[in-house]
């Protein structure tokens, strides 16, 4: 498992299964931490991206892309600030 930015305090988690599976989730902790991470220059706004040929069984993004010929398929989800709460 990969955490980012703690383990005491993940922002995202990237947990890997034995059967082969992955699960990549955020936890909506960054929440309490968006003011400092402005404070030291970091933006809570962006693009989190991943890009797989794996198999997906199933996906919450809000954009999916296949590229034609390659066999890989990119998941995009916008982050538009930490200090917002997604409804849904």
């Amino acid at each position: 498992m990969v955490t980012f930015v703690s383990r005491q305090a993940p922002i995202f988690r990237i947990r890997t299964f034995e059967d082969g599976r992955i699960s990549v989730a955020g936890s909506g902790a960054g929440r309490q931490y968006a003011d400092k991470l402005k404070e030291v220059g970091l933006n809570t706004q962006g693009l989190f991206r991943i890009v797989t040929d794996a198999e997906v069984l199933e996906h919450n993004a809000a954009v999916r892309t296949r590229l034609a010929d390659t066999g890989y398929t990119i998941y995009d989800w916008r982050i538009r600030d930490f200090r917002i709460r997604r409804r849904g």
